[in-house]
């Protein structure tokens, strides 16, 4: 049974002899009882909390103790845990399981090294490789994937970095070891020395077409193309070095012999003796005609020649650009923004004067009850509407004052309608008097002096206006009363 690693031993239970134990628990009985903390088992006094005898209770045994494993009586329980290192892995009795070794359970229970082409070993509890399948290194020196590399291919042919290369030939990698494969067209390995490869070439008069094939004469000559000796080359070919060239339409020696027909960005051809010009290469153009310089203009990115000679990109108030053949619209020219999105028409939008889009697009000029204009790319408020104005002096809420209906301002601006006792209103800009005041009362009809009479004592109006009061009485709170 595999107890939990956080059970610790008590070291002085463990190490405490049988006798030991006895003598003490003897000592221990006094008067047919055990000291506190013992219990009686058999005649002796034991404590049943460590004791591996009477582990609990009198005649509970703990079991042995098996491989790599100890055992102990804690609290009253048997209790086995494992030495450092082991594991019960297979429950197999005690702890069977090296994991430092084991490459079945390593480092832990149930962790199995495998790993790719390779035999695998556990060392101090990691996976390590013990050794590679046949025709497989660990290259990369990761243990993690294991023999990665194939040791059979002409960069790691044998051994790790282990670079097949011979002169003038094609390399071949066998059981492990490079070789030497095809020799390249034109030479050949004469001397049998596998280390400096196909070293000789074909085309001279002493291995003319094959090793060791001389050239006898006066003047001897090898014919490259032909790989054979001959006396001279025949018209219209001419002698370029140990190659008979037809001058006349060899692109490689045109007219002459090393004249080569060779053009910027274009193939060239030869005829009659005379290099031409041949078709551009994707994305070049002959735009100023000049066969020299080949094909010299990009027709990718060149915004003069965008797509095709004579294609000019130009975008109304806007910088042009040319992208994968394509004009592109650039940045607009200063006081001009591209509102419509539209690319066709360029920036058509001038952002200095535009009420829509003044300063930028979007942004529309607007003023409550007033014109709006844009000047230099800022919105300015205009005249205001009829019947309005501007009395706080703030352009941002516009004529924001009704001078027909303010009584603050009406008519103009801090126009304000006041009435003594009366209240007051503005109607079509004119103020109005409104009622008069409790106790008041416009008895003279004139607006200018607003409900000027007391109605609470006045003799002639008491009341109200045209109210007389007899003679002899008074008015006292706008009744009429005999003193």
């Amino acid at each position: 049974m595999r107890a939990p690693d956080s059970v610790a031993m008590d070291a002085t239970v463990m190490d405490q002899s049988t006798d030991d134990r006895r003598d003490t628990a003897l000592d221990a009985v006094t008067d047919g009882a055990c000291a506190a903390g013992l219990t009686l088992c058999n005649g002796e006094c034991v404590n049943s909390q460590t004791d591996l005898q009477n582990c609990g209770s009198c005649g509970t045994a703990c079991p042995a103790a098996g491989p790599s494993q100890a055992v102990a009586c804690l609290a009253g329980t048997c209790r086995s845990t494992c030495e450092a290192g082991f594991d019960d892995c297979t429950m197999a009795p005690g702890c069977e399981t090296n994991l430092g070794t084991s490459t079945e359970h390593c480092g832990r229970c149930n962790s199995r090294c495998s790993l790719p082409n390779a035999t695998a070993r556990c060392t101090t509890a990691t996976c390590d490789i013990a050794s590679c399948a046949t025709g497989f290194a660990n290259c990369d020196g990761d243990v993690s994937n294991g023999c990665e590399t194939s040791v059979t291919s002409i960069s790691n042919c044998g051994a790790c970095g282990t670079v097949c290369s011979f002169a003038n030939a094609t390399p071949v990698c066998t059981a492990g070891a490079c070789g030497l494969g095809t020799c390249l067209p034109g030479f050949a390995d004469c001397d049998r020395n596998r280390a400096n490869g196909c070293e000789t070439q074909l085309n001279t008069t002493s291995n003319c077409g094959a090793c060791g094939m001389a050239c006898s004469g006066a003047t001897p000559f090898c014919d490259a193309a032909m790989g054979r000796c001959a006396s001279g080359c025949t018209a219209p070919a001419v002698r370029c070095g140990a190659t008979c060239v037809d001058v006349a339409s060899s692109s490689a020696n045109c007219g002459t012999c090393g004249n080569n027909c060779s053009y910027a960005n274009a193939s060239g051809t030869c005829a009659s003796s005379v290099c031409t010009l041949g078709a551009c290469g994707t994305g070049f153009g002959n735009c100023d005609g000049n066969a020299a310089n080949g094909c010299e203009t990009n027709l990718n990115t060149n915004a003069q020649y965008c797509g095709a000679c004579g294609t000019r990109c130009a975008f109304a108030n806007a910088a042009a650009g040319c992208v994968g053949g394509i004009c592109s619209i650039g940045t607009c020219s200063a006081g001009f923004g591209n509102c419509d999105g539209n690319a066709a028409n360029g920036c058509e939008t001038s952002t200095t004067t535009s009420t829509v889009h003044c300063g930028m697009c979007g942004r529309a000029c607007s003023f409550a009850n007033a014109a709006a204009s844009c000047a230099a790319g800022t919105c300015v408020m205009g005249a205001c509407a009829a019947g309005f104005a501007n009395c706080d002096g703030l352009a941002a809420n516009g004529c924001e004052t009704n001078l027909n209906t303010s009584a603050t301002s009406c008519g103009a601006c801090g126009t304000r309608c006041s009435f003594a006792n009366a209240s007051a209103s503005c109607a079509a800009g004119v103020c109005s008097i409104g009622a008069c005041n409790v106790g008041f009362g416009n008895c003279d009809g004139l607006a200018t002096n607003g409900c000027e009479m007391d109605v609470t004592s006045s003799r002639l109006h008491c009341g109200r206006c045209g109210l007389r009061c007899p003679l002899g009485s008074v008015c006292f709170d706008g009744l009429c009363e005999i003193p």
